[in-house]
């Protein structure tokens, strides 16, 4: 009976299937902690680790005191506040480390491990404070850390970040049954700090956004669109100009030139659509609006801090791959000969394509030079810049976002990088009123 009970330990020792099943459960409102799941699933299940995916809105608190094995990868939402899908988790979760009823080793048998995803952009207390919170929250309820909190930025290469986390969880899980207790601790803290430098001193001109902020080694010399960004931009209709300004053609434009109709534009002001030109001079914006066509993958940032092109070549680049993009509907159903050479002539500039183009240092200049070409110019801004707007010349029309009639739905719709933006908003709207202009 021994040597059977001696075989069999030998065997399972050497057995190939799954060792441990990993719960892997994950917040996410655009996609990227979701997906980062899924990679982290796929790489333990090829380390023979059995693992299950779930959104934290299928994964009940109670079910922490069955786990052996958890992984939480947490988005934070505005203001450091947990995604609504997270809330009673969270919550659950918060309320059990202050219940005294609530034995403080209850989770003695979890080891789990937690990644943060956020956005370096927002106020640094707001940074990743979902994950922060629960990883102290399960620590004070007993579990083992199988490896330091982890935080993942959006202003930085996300993939790359994903991948070294996922990395480092799986040597944790490799060294689970190698090293004692106290040793994995005394790891976890050098793992901390490696995390840490390996991060701040990452420099990459591939990821998908880059770091705004300049607290992560970016310099006024660095380009906003990096080639990632510039490969996704392109396979959606834009025409990147320079490193940091795009233009795209607006339905409203197509159809005006197949004969289908104009914009709101020709209605009210008499703007012939098909001699409309959309453009903008920042892919930035200082807003993470929950409606953006962007995806919320765009760069963001609260001040210019990338380099700059001369006004004179973004002007040229909007007209010449305007006119590119014209030239490729000859031919097109609908599209008569008088119509198509009245395109090739832009009359009027929408600057409000995507991001928020008063940023530009030079855009003043950048609004003369289109002046001069007798282009009339209508210019989009959030209203989170109102010094801006005070120094910005006369444009045809100068218009201001209005998304919400208050603080609380703004914050939820824009999800605005400043803690001031509701103030902003307000000194924008009357900087808008003592502007000498039509303004909307």
């Amino acid at each position: 009976m021994l040597a059977g009970g001696f075989y069999r330990a030998l065997l399972s020792k050497h057995y190939s299937g799954p060792s441990r099943t990993v719960k892997v459960v994950y917040s996410s409102r655009t996609g990227t902690s979701k997906a980062a799941a899924g990679r982290l699933k796929d790489t333990l299940e090829s380390d023979k680790i059995r693992a299950i995916l779930l959104p934290v809105e299928q994964y009940s608190y109670e079910e922490l005191c069955e786990e052996s094995y958890l992984v939480l990868l947490l988005s934070t939402d505005t203001d450091g506040t947990p995604l609504p899908g997270a809330k009673g988790f969270t919550e659950q979760l918060r309320d059990a480390v202050y219940d005294f009823r609530v034995d403080k080793n209850l989770l003695e048998k979890c080891k789990v491990a937690v990644i943060g995803f956020g956005s370096e952009e927002y106020p640094a207390k707001h940074y990743c404070k979902v994950a922060k919170n629960c990883d102290d929250w399960l620590a004070k309820l007993g579990a083992q850390r199988v490896s330091p909190l982890l935080c993942i930025s959006d202003t930085r290469d996300v993939e790359k970040q994903v991948g070294r986390c996922i990395d480092l969880i799986r040597k944790a899980y490799a060294r689970l049954d190698a090293e004692p207790t106290d040793q994995r601790t005394a790891d976890l803290e050098d793992d901390v700090e490696s995390v840490g430098s390996e991060e701040s001193t990452s420099d990459t001109e591939d990821g998908d956004v880059e770091d705004a902020s300049g607290a992560c080694g970016s310099s006024s010399n660095k380009e906003m669109v990096t080639k990632k960004h510039r490969a996704a931009l392109t396979r959606e209709g834009y025409r990147l100009v320079g490193s940091h300004s795009a233009v795209k053609l607006c339905r409203w434009t197509k159809h005006q030139v197949r004969g289908r109709g104009g914009c709101y534009k020709h209605s009210f002001y008499g703007i012939e659509s098909h001699q409309c030109m959309e453009a903008t001079a920042s892919l930035a914006c200082a807003n993470k609006c929950v409606f953006c066509w962007r995806h919320h993958r765009n760069p963001v940032g609260r001040s210019w801090t990338w380099a700059q092109d001369p006004p004179e070549e973004i002007v040229d680049g909007w007209l010449g791959n305007h006119a590119g993009m014209i030239k490729e509907l000859r031919g097109v159903p609908g599209v008569t000969p008088e119509r198509f050479e009245q395109a090739k002539r832009v009359r009027h500039c929408a600057l409000s394509l995507v991001g928020e183009p008063i940023i530009y240092p030079q855009i003043n200049t950048a609004l003369d030079l289109l002046h001069q070409n007798g282009i009339s110019t209508f210019m989009v801004t959030n209203g989170q810049f109102p010094e801006a707007i005070r120094s910005l010349i006369p444009v045809t029309q100068l218009y201001v976002s209005v998304d919400a009639s208050n603080a609380k739905d703004m914050k939820a719709i824009d999800r605005p990088l400043f803690e001031d933006f509701w103030d902003r908003f307000i000194d924008s709207l009357t900087a808008l009123k003592h502007k000498k202009q039509r303004t909307v």
